[in-house]
């Protein structure tokens, strides 16, 4: 039996979870979208830095990674020290953990071509670093902290606080250091040079500086339905965008340390932070006004990782060198590009609509289906590899 279409709204119930949250991941996922669209099919020409609108694309394109590091961290805290609340173990730790070690495999898995690997060879790119590898291992050190929390009795918003601003000061260091003598797949980890997108220090210091939000919104979960309390992170966004350039130049006058001084020059570390700070004061407010998110909203929310992983091989025409980069990688107009992102956003947003019926239609026939056909291939590969033994026994009678 079809499902009842998805209602536009759905109103929030006083001491449920707070829908902010997911209202944040579904925006950040919907700009995500737009923005690899257009930054991949874009024409180089076009990309003028003075032009209004594409500057605003870019602001926006900018926020996305800050935002998803951020969230990940709230939500994960937060659920983590809800569930410790419950009578019995924790299992959340374990769950982060592989939750953790999940998304680093499948951030290699999703660059990888098939039909190359089939012919034995192993693209040297294929070890370079996106987004899900890195929130892997933020998801893996949070569980660190809170472990580090338990053992050793150390308040947990210190530790958090502490590592994320630790891993915002060990982004100079690492660009100060040579890479080259590291192995490629380890490399990786510490510098973009050799074509990672991100690397885990110091992104994940968003993740842990999330992490203390999230805690604060276990913490006093109230004090997040109210009108004023955005205003406080309106007001820390504008500090940090306003006056954090300044601040590492006095820190720097101070300590004499380069480190600073570098951060400064490049604040695009805090200056982010800043803006995720205003987002989170926005949609606090559209949660205290209207009280509702379109549930399509919410529900892109909570499928960021399968929106993702799809999203990744089709733009990108990894698995199978099939995509839609093939239509003109980096060679279309600027009216083009927008048109195909408006499109491309829409497809996944009716993908997100009918996401568990394509599940429910995969567990009960696309799933028995392919496990068949794994078995029938798996006895006509041993009826081969029968044959072809017999026929080397043979052929080494005859000689």
């Amino acid at each position: 039996m079809a499902k009842d279409p998805i209602p536009a709204t759905q109103p929030r119930k006083r001491g449920s979870r707070l829908q902010f949250i997911d209202a944040l991941r579904g925006y950040a996922i919907l700009m995500m979208l737009q923005g690899h669209f257009i930054y991949t099919m874009l024409a180089p020409e076009h990309r003028d830095p003075e032009q209004p609108l594409y500057a605003l694309w870019a602001f926006m394109r900018g926020m996305t990674a800050p935002l998803f590091f951020t969230i990940t961290g709230i939500i994960f805290v937060y659920l983590l020290l809800r569930e410790g609340e419950k009578p019995g173990p924790n299992r959340r730790p374990i769950k982060g953990l592989r939750r953790g070690l999940m998304l680093i495999g499948l951030g290699y898995l999703l660059q990888v071509n098939v039909l190359v690997l089939m012919q034995g060879h192993w693209r040297a790119h294929w070890w370079t670093l996106d987004v899900l590898p890195c929130i892997g291992l933020a998801l893996i050190g949070l569980v660190g902290l809170y472990l580090a929390h338990r053992k050793a009795h150390l308040p947990l918003p210190l530790l958090l606080l502490t590592a994320g601003v630790g891993a915002f000061l060990a982004d100079p260091i690492l660009q100060a250091q040579d890479w080259s003598a590291w192995p490629l797949p380890l490399a990786n980890y510490f510098t973009k040079a050799y074509g990672s997108a991100f690397t885990p220090l110091p992104w994940m210091g968003y993740t842990f500086l999330g992490g203390l939000i999230g805690w604060h919104v276990h913490r006093d979960t109230e004090l997040y339905r109210t009108g004023w309390w955005p205003l406080f992170f309106l007001f820390a966004g504008w500090l940090l965008h306003a006056y954090s350039s300044a601040g590492l130049m006095d820190l720097f006058h101070a300590s004499g340390w380069e480190g600073f001084k570098a951060m400064a020059y490049n604040n695009y570390l805090l200056i982010r932070l800043g803006h995720v700070f205003i987002a989170i004061a926005v949609f606090l407010w559209i949660e205290v006004i209207w009280q509702r998110f379109p549930r399509l909203l919410l529900k892109a929310g909570s499928e960021t990782l399968t929106l993702y992983a799809v999203h990744y091989v089709l733009l990108y025409s990894t698995w199978l060198g099939l995509g839609i980069s093939r239509l003109g990688k980096y060679s279309w107009s600027p009216g083009a590009a927008a048109i195909g992102a408006v499109l491309f956003v829409a497809a996944f947003l009716v993908l997100t609509h009918y996401l568990d019926d394509l599940r429910q239609a995969w567990a009960s026939q696309g799933k028995p289906a392919v496990s068949y056909g794994l078995r029938r291939a798996r006895v006509l590969a041993v009826r081969q590899l029968r044959t072809w033994r017999r026929e080397r026994l043979t052929l080494r009678k005859v000689t």
